[in-house]
């Protein structure tokens, strides 16, 4: 009956933010568009820097809380510690105030050799306007994930659409003054009022009375050790990972070029965080991991772990492979027609970015699995990729330009992901079904054959719309053939999905036809539960 809650309490939130996902993918696209079309593509390259340099501030100071607030809160949650949870969430939010007050003096005590370093002539003229969003920013994620750990996520999802309708109505009315500093001011106010809007559902949470009465002092030293032990390894890991992550190739470009070449690359990031949004990916994982710390914190099964492992990466690898096989098609058109030519020579840069997205789909429930062993010294000896992404990063910087770097992301991450998988095998044995690597190769590949001729048509608006629609049918049409799944994982996948009476309407709909394809499928294999 537990697992029973758990899925529906998944599939619930994921539906939440889903619901209002709709409103804000349209909004927040169509505004970012007019954003790009106004802007300078080297405007365009110091605004992407500077929203960027925020990155520091999450290495050093954001990320790991998350994962701290991710990890505990909701484990001591469910074991009725709400003072400890107080305890927590206090020492967080303070701990990130002193660190943001130390980071933004340096910077402005230094900020006349970083804007002369990275090539950045506006660095000092907009450094007011730069301090003020990094305080509301890291405000608006402080208590997002407070909340996602409580799972709330129905609320966040209605601030985040409020948070989208008030940032695209700022972008169209004041258009034709945007600037840098005016975008920075912008994204400064929606996180303030996305702040605004949860925060008595986050006061109704933290004053929550104590469920358990939990005075031992060696319980209270026994899960201080751990959080302090997750926390400074958590630290040094996305330490690491932010050296190898997309964001930092920005110093490596700015420092050996100019603000256009930021700027194209900006582009191409942008178009990766679209696909990234548009897919599950993020809201799943806000959804999922404090679920999946809730049940397997409980019940450490490892072959029910695994299990876990190889549905996730089945259930979501296709959605992981079709902005690549979309973009490389359909690209050009896309940033000819939608965006402007102005931006075509960041077409290969947005291919060789979005094949990270695959490796992600690869390896999405690792990291997972890892903070549930509390294992996560493997994410930090998986940072020794980091010499490596530095050193490829500048060299591939001067042999192939903003591709080069692009490259040497994607390769570092592969490596890295690797990596930690093989030291993983040492606390539990994760395998992948042969089968899935060859089905979704062939998907991916039969597509690729089919379409690939349209790719030099693209640029025109009635092949872009009607091969864009065909390519989806298709997708989904070759995907119910060639999917990896068991008649088992098929049931239960439909059983999580209807356990939802919105879903289940929805699937009353479509479920007979997909039923009918698989079936067939497995009945021509001779397949049997």
């Amino acid at each position: 009956m537990t697992s029973i809650n758990h899925k529906k309490q998944l599939i619930n939130n994921t539906l939440w933010i889903y619901a209002g996902k709709l409103i804000t993918q349209i909004l927040s696209l169509v505004a970012t568009i007019l954003v790009i079309k106004e802007l300078p593509v080297d405007t365009y390259g110091t605004y992407t820097f500077l929203f960027g340099l925020f990155f520091i501030y999450q290495l050093f100071i954001t990320s790991p809380i998350k994962n701290v607030l991710l990890r505990y809160v909701p484990e001591l949650h469910a074991q009725g510690e709400q003072k400890v949870i107080n305890k927590l969430i206090l020492y967080s939010i303070f701990l990130s105030a002193i660190l943001i007050l130390l980071f933004s003096y340096l910077l402005f005590y230094f900020q006349i050799e970083l804007g002369s370093f990275f090539n950045i002539e506006s660095f000092t003229a907009s450094f007011k306007p730069f301090i003020i969003f990094v305080f509301c920013y890291a405000l608006k994620i402080l208590s997002e994930n407070i909340i996602a750990a409580y799972l709330k996520h129905p609320l966040s999802a209605r601030a985040n659409v409020v948070v989208v309708i008030v940032r695209a109505a700022s972008y169209i009315l004041l258009l034709n003054k945007i600037s840098v500093a005016l975008l920075l001011y912008i994204e400064a106010l929606v996180s303030i009022i996305f702040v605004i809007w949860i925060l008595p559902g986050l006061i109704k949470e933290i004053v929550r009375k104590q469920i358990k009465d939990s005075t031992e002092e060696q319980g209270d030293i026994h899960i201080k050790k751990r959080v302090v032990r997750f926390y400074l390894l958590s630290f040094f890991s996305e330490l690491g990972y932010g050296i190898i992550g997309k964001t930092s190739d920005h110093y490596i470009i700015a420092a050996m070029s100019s603000p256009f070449f930021v700027g194209l690359y900006g582009f191409a990031l942008k178009i990766f965080e679209m696909f990234y949004k548009v897919l599950p990916f993020r809201e799943f994982e806000s959804v999922l991991k404090p679920i999946f710390f809730n049940k397997f914190g409980k019940e450490n099964n490892d072959a029910a772990i695994n299990e876990f492992y190889v549905f996730a990466v089945k259930v979501l690898l296709p959605l992981f492979m079709f902005p690549v096989a979309y973009f490389l098609i359909f690209g050009k058109g896309v940033i000819s027609i939608v965006f402007d030519p102005k931006y075509l020579p960041a077409f290969w840069v947005t291919c060789v970015s979005l094949i990270g997205i695959i490796i992600n789909g690869f390896f999405y429930p690792l990291n997972l699995v890892i903070q549930l062993k509390e294992r996560v010294e493997i994410n930090l000896y998986s940072r020794v990729i980091v010499v490596f992404s530095i050193f490829a990063g500048i060299y591939f910087m001067k042999l192939y330009g903003i591709v080069g770097v692009a490259a040497a992301t994607v390769l570092g991450e592969l490596l890295k992901n690797l990596f930690m998988f093989f030291m993983l095998q040492r606390h539990i044995k994760i395998t992948y079904s042969r089968k899935l690597f060859i089905n979704y190769g062939a998907l991916l590949f039969i597509l690729l054959g089919i379409f690939f001729p349209l790719s030099y048509l693209s640029d025109t608006p009635l092949v872009l719309v009607l091969g864009s629609a065909i390519f989806v049918v298709l997708y989904v049409l070759f995907l119910i053939n060639l999917h990896p799944f068991k008649k088992q994982e098929l049931e239960q996948l439909s059983k999580v999905l209807g356990s939802n009476d919105k879903i289940a309407k929805i699937l009353s709909i479509i479920n007979p036809v997909i039923i009918k394809l698989t079936i067939r499928k497995f009945d021509k294999n001779n397949l049997t539960l």
